[in-house]
């Protein structure tokens, strides 16, 4: 397959089509597995400038997820029952979660998006979304309908219109015997002030299905489905095993743009493989049978740039980031390395962020509780490539 080099002046173009969209028009671009950068492959290292713990008053860490930073460096994490609010300098602010199922209550938060001066949440139950200010108090808030309800996650948010993400139930169409199948996942649109949302479009992801016999079973995820709001309106999307990232416009509700490079792929660590899993009829399945893993792990919009988190992890370097612009060119590749002594290895979806040259992430400490780290990245070389 021909593939365009960056040098090129006439990129080469072929047609894709996918599930949920006419994509007949659409183009994949083709990178190299080199990128632009003459330093590309260098270690950038991340130095910790900032550490928030549980101190058993105001608020606990027992699992904290939805990591959220805001344009003034505001941070953002989910716990059970708990929507908390730190200050740029890690200072505890306040609580957002009551519950209840009257105005400006929960029972269970879904997910959220800071904003200049606001807290947008999406409630799950009951289905809802309420917006905060800054002093936390409730501004407005409006219930929705769905026969989704589970998963359901908040892509984007505009003043009267809101992308949503979903899934089926991955046991619609149960094999009769543990299968790699389709797990469907969607875009929604909301609008305020009707009440239905509307399905944008279907994504499938793979994930390894075991039928337990009562028409439910266990399931081990084979990669995932990843929306970031890009910034301009438009979504990068992964939804592939395979490398391929994707930019949808919900103006044309239409995938505008594929992007992807040549990429070795990664074998599943049989260690990982080990651990955790399911039980299912006696039998415990812990991986699933895939001869790779997924290639793209995470995406983060950095600047005017995207970032592609990808499964490449060396033990000694950190992990691989691929960087591309927004028209889907090769940019740059650098290895993010945590400081000696931390437990993360890479940048876990819904657990980290990106934001003003810095990386922010929940880990688990030494001692087996949970931190809100942020660290600051050291990479003076990087030039445009990191924002």
């Amino acid at each position: 397959m021909m593939t365009w080099r960056l040098s090129a002046t006439i990129p080469v173009l072929f047609i894709m089509m996918a599930s949920g969209f006419d994509l007949r028009a659409q183009t994949v671009i083709e990178n190299p597995a080199t990128p632009l950068a003459k330093n590309a492959g260098r270690v950038v290292a991340l130095k910790e400038v900032l550490r928030i713990k549980d101190e058993g008053e105001a608020y606990y860490f027992k699992y904290p997820y939805n990591l959220r930073v805001r344009g003034d460096g505001a941070i953002f994490v989910q716990e059970q029952e708990q929507l908390l609010h730190f200050d740029k300098n890690g200072g505890f602010v306040r609580n957002y979660f009551k519950k209840g199922q009257g105005p400006g209550e929960m029972v269970f938060c879904g997910d959220f998006i800071p904003a200049d001066k606001t807290l947008v949440v999406l409630s799950s139950s009951p289905p809802k979304i309420l917006w905060f200010d800054q002093e936390g108090s409730v501004v407005k808030e409006f219930a929705y309908r769905s026969k989704i309800q589970g998963g359901m996650k908040l892509v984007r948010q505009t003043e009267s219109e809101y992308l949503l993400s979903g899934s089926d139930s991955p046991f619609l169409n149960l094999p009769k015997s543990p299968a790699i199948s389709d797990w469907i996942f969607h875009l929604f649109s909301l609008k305020e002030g009707e009440e239905t949302i509307e399905d944008r479009g279907t994504f499938p992801v793979q994930a390894f299905i075991i039928p337990s016999g009562r028409g439910g079973g266990g399931i081990i995820p084979v990669n995932s489905f990843i929306a970031v709001s890009a910034g301009d309106g438009r979504i990068l999307l992964s939804h592939t095993q395979g490398y391929l990232i994707k930019l949808y416009d919900p103006a044309s509700n239409k995938v505008t743009l594929q992007f992807r490079r040549s990429y070795e792929r990664v074998k599943p660590d049989p260690n990982v493989a080990k651990r955790g899993g399911v039980n299912i009829g006696g039998k415990s399945y812990t991986s699933a049978p895939v001869k790779y893993t997924a290639d793209v792990t995470n995406l983060f919009v950095v600047g005017d740039r995207f970032w592609v988190v990808t499964s490449t992890i060396d033990q000694a370097k950190g992990v691989l980031i691929d960087v591309f612009d927004q028209s889907g060119r090769y940019l740059d590749h650098f290895f993010l390395k945590f400081p000696d002594g931390s437990l993360l290895k890479t940048l876990g979806l819904n657990q980290t962020a990106v934001l003003n040259g810095h990386v922010f992430a929940i880990t688990l400490t030494e001692d087996d509780t949970y931190a809100v780290v942020k660290y600051r990245i050291d990479d003076p070389a990087a030039g445009e490539a990191i924002k």
